[in-house]
């Protein structure tokens, strides 16, 4: 006879591995490390191209004006305003960058957790024997 709660437990399990948790699950198999570091070398090439986009937008913008008036813009000048906010803007995206990649991998870590305790009960709950529960965090203060 099947156990309608054991099937309920792996229709769960099954949904959280195809659908709910394949990103999560797919987070945790880098270290948090790579992870983190993957993240900021993504943010630094598209924050890279969408910073000069927007400067090649500004400067077609003001196309006519940087016409007429180019021998009297001191380019120095400039050359340090678009580097400058380059950096800063380059320093306060990473900066944001990897705050998200941490609270995504805590939160990706915390849902594998919980998946593999799912498991672990079901596959007591084949044996007949039944576990105390352990909270995430006690877990990983053992490791």
């Amino acid at each position: 006879m099947v156990d309608e709660k054991r099937l309920r437990a792996m229709i769960d399990l099954a949904r959280f591995e195809q659908i709910e948790g394949k990103e999560d699950l797919r987070i945790c198999n880098f270290y948090k490390s790579d992870f983190v570091t993957l993240a900021v070398i993504k943010n630094f090439f598209l924050m890279t191209l969408g910073y000069f986009m927007v400067l090649a937008a500004i400067g077609i913008f003001f196309l006519d004006y940087l016409m007429d008036n180019f021998k009297y813009i001191n380019t120095n000048n400039l050359l340090i305003l678009v580097v400058g906010g380059y950096l800063v803007v380059l320093g306060v995206y990473t900066i944001i960058e990897i705050i998200i990649a941490l609270v995504r991998y805590s939160r990706a870590l915390d849902a594998v957790d919980e998946f593999d305790d799912k498991l672990k009960d079901l596959g007591l709950a084949y044996q007949g024997k039944t576990r105390k529960p352990q909270k995430t965090q006690e877990k990983r203060n053992k490791k």
